[in-house]
């Protein structure tokens, strides 16, 4: 049987490792990873063992430098390749997406554990997803099971409030389906605007998104 050389880290488990002691950063390797890669950093223990810590928060724990080393033939592999578009992963419904939009308030019910009936696409019940995404890991909301109902349910509520109509826009890497929000006189990229609040604001707020780009008439 082999021998697990790395596993993954969620962020919190990331934050809690290298508060212990020994652990810093690795500036000599860090600046070996290409830079078009979602990396933020990469530490190192006396013990020998790596961590690579993502843009995101998230990180992959090595068992040794060698190990690492390895693995940073890969990287610098994909380094000769064009970086991948931040949704490209996080929205597997592709072009598909606007149209079934409606259908994921089931997922994200399921997600949030948040009774369906409660979701009943009003600007109110907003404030009942904040509240329950910060019962959450962030991670937990950008990775594909999360992000996409959450997008979709946010998309919908402005959708149904205004007279915002769901547009696909092909990416500039040609491949990836990004929905945006069109009305009589303004656009908005949402997918975009819910992932730069999750991964970017410290008090992120999908019903923040919404009274910014579609001020409510209320």
């Amino acid at each position: 049987m082999t021998q697990k050389t790395s596993r993954g880290l969620s962020a919190k488990q990331v934050q809690e490792l290298i508060q212990l002691s020994g652990w810093f950063v690795n500036n000599d390797l860090t600046t070996r990873v290409p830079a078009n890669l979602y990396i933020d950093a990469i530490y190192s223990h006396p013990n020998g063992q790596t961590l690579t810590v993502l843009k995101d928060g998230a990180g992959r724990l090595y068992s040794s430098n060698e190990d690492w080393l390895l693995h940073l033939a890969s990287l610098e592999q994909l380094g000769q390749q064009e970086p991948a578009h931040v949704l490209s992963e996080r929205l597997p419904q592709g072009a598909d997406f606007a149209r079934i939009a409606p259908n994921l308030v089931e997922q994200l019910s399921r997600r949030l554990n948040i009774p369906i009936e409660r979701l009943d696409w009003s600007r109110a019940s907003l404030e009942l997803i904040d509240q329950a995404i910060h019962q959450k890991e962030r991670d937990e909301c950008l990775d594909p099971e999360g992000f996409a109902p959450l997008v979709a349910y946010l998309g919908e509520v402005i959708k149904r409030s205004t007279d915002a109509q769901w547009e696909m826009h092909l990416a500039s890497d040609r491949t990836t389906w990004e929905p945006w929000l069109v009305s009589s006189n303004r656009s908005f990229p949402i997918a975009s605007l819910v992932y730069d609040e999750l991964s970017e604001e410290p008090d992120y707020s999908v019903s923040a998104i919404a009274d910014i780009c579609f001020p409510s008439n209320h």
